[in-house]
């Protein structure tokens, strides 16, 4: 795959060395056309037997099931849109808290994850734009960085 410097400088964030130093982290942004390889360059930065891919195409939350922290340092959300994003946004902003996920609406049933310095990558064809609620499109400037790459991602 084509090396992009943004890219590197966000994936710098899951060094050791950070370890106990950042509280959060930035989750990345792949904005890509389709058939340009952004899911396949997404699980090759961590590798892809280390990352976890979630499906989010007409999804309200991702589905977690298969996820297990010691094995996935990285996370890739496959066609996320931003509504998940910001539907999300405690999950997106991996902390030193475990995260209360899957929840029941009588709360009943509940299943709480830790996303500390798990890398988070999103891919998607479509991001925010103008008609985009100005407060989500505001807190999603703060919590990402985004690539934008016009043409195929591979070699």
């Amino acid at each position: 795959f084509k090396e992009y410097v943004k890219i590197e400088r966000w994936k710098k964030q899951y060094t050791p060395e950070n370890v106990g130093k950042l509280v959060r982290f930035d989750f990345l942004v792949l904005l890509v056309p389709s058939k340009t390889g952004k899911s396949k360059l997404a699980c090759s930065l961590f590798g892809p037997d280390k990352t976890f891919v979630t499906q989010c195409q007409n999804v309200v939350e991702p589905n977690w099931n298969g996820f297990d922290r010691d094995r996935h340092p990285c996370i890739v959300f496959d066609e996320a849109p931003w509504k998940v994003v910001f539907g999300n946004k405690v999950m997106f902003q991996p902390g030193t808290d475990a995260v209360c996920i899957c929840q029941s609406k009588c709360q009943q049933f509940a299943k709480r994850l830790l996303f500390y310095q798990t890398a988070m990558i999103v891919c998607t064809n479509d991001w925010v734009d103008n008609d985009t609620p100005r407060a989500a499109a505001e807190w999603i400037a703060e919590n990402c960085v985004v690539q934008k790459i016009d043409e195929p991602a591979y070699l």
